[in-house]
Formats: structure tokens, sequence, C-alpha cells
């Protein structure tokens, strides 16, 4: 199963998840000024990102100790072997904010205008990872409808699973093909991008 997904769209903005990035408790903590600077930056980033996304699923063929295999690609770590030790496939996503949104955040910054920057930064972070849990519903609903579960999503960096998998996860993607790249030191660029690792695991 591949999927390309070049326009997608949040259910709902993480205003909550927003403000907390930015230190601010709770919604009552926030001045006047604060809010308006904050839903300016919300409405910034909802005109000018180019929120896309990428999906494809894979047979596994053995999961050993400390190794997912398939037929393109193995897995490797132990911890990402104990996730996906009862999955029958494994699903490999990323999703991206664009170059747009980050061109404009970096413009404010060589503007000198910090604050807003600051306050752009916080909100393309917080709707590029709602984006990937947006995605990763989607995914579910697509699994349980063919009777299985997903495990939770797992990306490179974490645990054991070493961040140098990211190149053979975006290769394995053409993640080009929704613009994202790879440096040399496995940083994605655009920076506001997330990838995951996630197993299905039958009903």
């Amino acid at each position: 199963m591949n999927n390309i997904f070049h326009f997608l769209y949040l259910s709902e903005t993480p205003y909550l998840k927003i403000i907390h990035r930015l230190g601010y408790p709770n919604l009552e903590a926030l001045s006047e000024r604060e809010k308006k600077m904050i839903d300016q930056s919300i409405e910034s980033c909802q005109t000018i990102w180019e929120p896309q996304g990428i999906i494809k699923t894979f047979p596994i063929l053995e999961v050993r100790e400390n190794e997912v295999l398939t037929d393109l690609f193995s897995i490797p770590g132990k911890d990402i072997a104990k996730l996906l030790q009862t999955s029958s496939f494994v699903s490999l996503f990323a999703v991206t904010s664009g170059e747009k949104a980050l061109k404009f955040k970096n413009d404010l910054f060589d503007k000198k205008e910090i604050t807003k920057a600051a306050i752009l930064d916080a909100v393309l972070s917080e709707m590029t990872d709602s984006l990937a849990e947006e995605l990763n519903k989607n995914l579910k609903r697509m699994a349980s409808l063919k009777a299985y579960n997903l495990t939770r999503r797992f990306s490179p960096g974490y645990g054991d699973l070493s961040l140098s998998f990211q190149k053979v996860l975006l290769e394995t993607l053409d993640s080009e093909k929704i613009g994202i790249t790879l440096n040399e030191k496995y940083i994605m660029k655009p920076e506001k991008s997330v990838t995951a690792v996630v197993g299905w695991t039958k009903i």
C-alpha cells in the first residue's frame, strides 16, 4: 500500500500544545497581546504552509532479536524488534510543513522580529507533529478495515533505532516527492518534518 498525500488537513489546531511549547501553563496565563500574536502566527501558518505526507507499507518477513526484516530493507534495533514482534506489516511514513513556512519564519529572524519568529517556530513544530498524528489516524482507519491494530509510532533517533535509519526510511519512501531531503548528519530539510515506523498487528 503506497499513498502520497499532497494536501493534508488538521481536524483541529493544537492550541494548548502550542502554548505549552511556548512555556505557558494554560490559556489563562496569556495576556490579550500574547494571545493575539499566537492567533496571528497560527493564521499565518495556515495560509503559507504546505502540509504533505507519504506512506508505504510492507510485509514483515522475520523479526529477530535485534532486527526486523522486509524484502526491501531491514530495521535495526532491539526496541523496534520488540515493538514489532507480533506485527505482520510495517508502515513507514513522513510528513512535512513545506519550505515556504520555514522561509517566512527565517525571514522574521533576519528582520530581528524574534518574538514573532519564536512563536511561529512553536506553531510550526506542534502543527507538524499534529499532522503526523492525523496521518497516523488515517492509517489506523485503513488498518482497522483489514482487521489490524497499529502499534505506537516509533521514529529514528528514539530508543536504539539509530538516526542513520532516517536515510533508509526516506529513500524507501521517495520522500523527495514531497520535498523532504536529508543532509550528511541525517537532519531533514524542511526541518519541520516528522518520520515514523508503525507496525500492523492482527486483531
